[in-house]
C-alpha cells in the first residue's frame, strides 16, 4: 500500500464531503444548502420559499450542484461551471435573466474555496 501525504488525502476529499463537514450538515441537505449559499444574498429568503414551493424552477441549478459534488478541487469546479454555462440555458426567463434569481457561479466558487481550504492543514 502506497503512503499518501496529508495534502494528497485532503485534495482527494470531494466537494460534497467538504461542504457537509464545513457547514455541519447531513449529506441529504447538501443540495439545498449549497443552492441557498450560491444564490445572491438578497435572494436567500425568496430562494428558501421558492425551493420549498416550486423546486422545479431550480432544476438547472441543482443539476450543476450535483455535477460538482464529486470534484476534488476548485479548478475542477470552475471547469464544470464553465461547461454547464456553455451547454445549458441558465438565463431563461425574467427572474433568471433580469433579476439574477439563479445560482451564482462566482458564489459557488467562493464557497468551494472556503470549504476546501478548511480541510487543509497548515
Amino acid at each position: 500500500m502506497s503512503e499518501m501525504s496529508h495534502n494528497q488525502i485532503a485534495d482527494a476529499i470531494t466537494f460534497r464531503v467538504a461542504c457537509c463537514s464545513k457547514l455541519e450538515i447531513p449529506k441529504d441537505a447538501y443540495e439545498n444548502r449549497v443552492l441557498i449559499e450560491s444564490l445572491p444574498r438578497h435572494h436567500w429568503l425568496f430562494g428558501h420559499i421558492c425551493l420549498n414551493l416550486y423546486r422545479d424552477y431550480f432544476n438547472p441549478d441543482l443539476q450543476l450542484i450535483r455535477s460538482v459534488a464529486d470534484c476534488t478541487n476548485v479548478n475542477q469546479i470552475i471547469k464544470v461551471i464553465n461547461f454547464q454555462h456553455e451547454t445549458d440555458c441558465f438565463t431563461d426567463g425574467f427572474l433568471r435573466k433580469t433579476m439574477f434569481f439563479r445560482l451564482s457561479g462566482r458564489r459557488l466558487i467562493e464557497l468551494a474555496q472556503i470549504v476546501f481550504s478548511a480541510n487543509k492543514t497548515p
